[in-house]
């Protein structure tokens, strides 16, 4: 599982971000910058859903700011 991989699709790899927050695969810097990219999936997903073009995968926003919000003040 490369970076670049999982950066297209986190949820994909992980599930949820508290998978990813409490995996050792990846650094705290590192995974900043993936729940960075998911939570642009997830209001991609959020746009989509409100277009009427939901793929069915429940959004999962409020999951990915929580966790993106405790690893960076952890990280500073």
């Amino acid at each position: 599982m490369t970076k670049a991989r999982v950066l297209e699709d986190p949820r994909r790899f992980f599930g949820t971000p508290e998978s990813l927050v409490n995996s050792d695969t990846y650094s705290t810097r590192e995974k900043i910058e993936i729940l960075q990219q998911w939570k642009r999936n997830e209001d991609d997903l959020i746009r989509s859903s409100g277009e009427g073009l939901s793929g069915g995968a429940k959004p999962i926003l409020n999951e990915v700011l929580k966790a993106l919000d405790a690893l960076q003040a952890s990280h500073c």
